[in-house]
């Protein structure tokens, strides 16, 4: 298996083909996680929002699904709802940020849950922003459920499993839970978080088992993220001996290269960490079989899936362009 510090993450990349493409009519779909049932079936634990409701309707419509194929890279065909919303509690309204963990037979889905005022199905991207919008945000809390299958059913617990800390980087909100366990370590989750008025950030937070509780450590400490909303959408895994995340860099700090694009980091201890030696993992385009190489408008909540401690798949949340639905893609990996 290749190392990061042999060559950049990039190499990885195979190029994409439409069985790679995960996309629902009349839907934006975004957040794959990748995990396998016991039967040997992949599971996409997968995020979706009508399209009728904007690109932000994802603070406000989102629910939890799941599609199935026969290849972790697919196609996937969708099977259900996981996470229905309206059910009572502190994540009634919206369900999002899927990542899946299985530990002995056991699959533990970590989400954001929110709740706020209401906003109709046929509200618009305009409708949604604003006041109204930021309580969806500012409710927002990291929770988990469980199963013996990643089809469900899932058990809901009635409280956040990562709520916020008064007076901390992260009074007001916790979302975007990446989470990792690394052979005979405990559950380190990487997430992002904001205080009133200041700008999101992202923090580690460690627990001895899957249900927690988790200690929190403390924000990311790397010298190109001195400032907000430089990083977001993370996801960690642990291979050969190392931590290793991707990020989206929406700054290029990290990269050095256009906003937007996927850092990678890594990391001995999963507590500190630095930027990987080749830093840029994936520029905001896509590699096609068939269509070459197309540029994009956005590229968001990158997963890999792991099986025996081989990276096999990048998920990735893709926008061709402004104002068209939003796909999960499955690139295969070459490692």
């Amino acid at each position: 298996m290749k190392r990061f510090d042999e060559q950049g993450f990039d190499t990885w990349i195979s190029e994409a083909t439409a069985d790679n493409v995960f996309a629902m009519e009349d839907y934006h779909v975004s957040c794959g996680s990748i995990t396998r049932a016991p039967d040997g079936q992949y599971c996409l634990v997968f995020t979706r929002w009508p399209e009728s409701v904007g690109f932000e309707g994802r603070l406000t419509h989102a629910e939890i699904a799941a599609a199935v194929s026969d290849h972790p890279a697919g196609p996937y065909t969708f099977d259900r709802v996981l996470l229905e919303r309206g059910e009572p509690g502190w994540d009634c309204d919206v369900t999002h940020n899927p990542a899946v963990l299985e530990v002995e037979g056991t699959y533990y889905l970590y989400y954001v849950g929110t709740q706020g005022p209401g906003v109709s199905e046929a509200a618009s991207d305009e409708a949604i922003v604003g006041e109204k919008r930021l309580v969806y945000r500012n409710n927002q809390r990291i929770g988990i459920a469980m199963a013996d299958h990643p089809l469900g059913p899932w058990q809901r617990f009635d409280e956040p499993i990562l709520d916020v800390t008064p007076g901390a980087w992260d009074a007001v909100m916790t979302s975007s839970p990446a989470i990792c366990r690394a052979q005979g370590r405990n559950i380190l989750m990487l997430y992002t978080g904001a205080a009133e008025g200041d700008a999101v950030k992202a923090g580690i937070a460690r627990a001895e088992r899957p249900i927690g509780p988790f200690a929190k450590i403390g924000t990311l400490d790397i010298d190109q993220l001195d400032n907000g909303l430089a990083v977001e959408d993370t996801c960690i895994w642990f291979q050969d001996e190392r931590f290793y995340a991707l990020m989206k860099d929406d700054r290029g700090y990290v990269t050095k290269s256009e906003p937007g694009a996927f850092a990678l980091l890594e990391s001995e201890d999963g507590l500190s960490w630095q930027a990987a030696d080749q830093p840029l993992a994936l520029r905001k385009e896509m590699a096609w079989t068939a269509r070459g190489i197309q540029p994009v408008a956005c590229l968001a909540r990158p997963q890999i899936y792991l099986e025996e401690g081989k990276p096999l798949v990048l998920s990735c949340t893709v926008v061709e362009a402004e104002g068209t639905r939003a796909y999960t893609m499955q690139i295969p990996l070459q490692t």
